[in-house]
């Protein structure tokens, strides 16, 4: 898996949107650093740690969401510090933004025949109860993400659907598109997880992403 200075690097050379996110230098943390991460970012906020050998942080309870205050960041901090100290692969925890807003995912994946996939669908409750996921080829044309989004089955959730937040579908297809390119413009990538996307009105943000290569 990339490191984060890695991936921030590629998100930011394809203008993809992020939430905005502090990382932490874990165990060489100088007093007062994580009052001043917590400051910028605000409260209500999210905890993660962040390891190249860690794919999957709610199964190893690497992940808080809803911290409220600075006590609950430093507990949450000083248990991940404790639980990573034997992680070679660990490079600190990330101070986030507490995004509201629906969930969705999208990833890429290199196949053997058609190269760069993309694939995207609602995340979050809906994944599972639908099971419902566009794919497409990369790069993706304006039309074709507009298409990826419009042939969900699930697709009236992004309209509003039951008091769930309306999504611009044109920012929404833009991300996508370039998402593709970064796709397509790096093959020696294997595989790239958007996940969660969070999407209200034009706030179109990436909350989280692992990229293997």
């Amino acid at each position: 898996m990339l490191s984060f200075k890695e991936t921030n690097a590629l998100l930011i050379k394809y203008n993809l949107p992020v939430a905005k996110t502090i990382l932490l230098a874990g165990v060489n943390l100088i007093e007062g650093e994580l009052e001043k991460a917590t400051e910028q970012v605000g409260f209500p906020l999210v905890l993660k740690v962040f390891s190249t050998n860690v794919l999957h942080r709610t199964e190893k309870n690497l992940l808080k969401t809803n911290i409220q205050n600075e006590k609950e960041a430093q507990q949450a901090f000083s248990e991940f510090i404790l639980k990573s100290k034997n992680d070679k692969g660990f490079e600190g925890i990330l101070v986030q933004e507490q995004l509201q807003g629906l969930e969705l995912f999208c990833g890429l994946k290199q196949d053997q025949v058609f190269g760069s996939i993309i694939m995207f669908g609602l995340g979050g409750i809906f994944v599972e109860a639908l099971n419902d996921i566009a794919f497409g080829i990369c790069p993706l044309t304006p039309k074709e993400a507009k298409e990826m989004i419009t042939s969900l089955k699930g697709k009236k959730v992004l309209g509003g659907f039951r008091n769930q937040p309306k999504v611009d579908l044109n920012v929404l297809a833009l991300l996508l598109r370039q998402i593709s390119i970064l796709g397509a413009k790096n093959p020696q990538i294997k595989e790239v997880d958007f996940n969660p996307i969070i999407a209200k009105g034009k706030t179109i943000k990436i909350a989280d992403v692992k990229i293997l290569k």
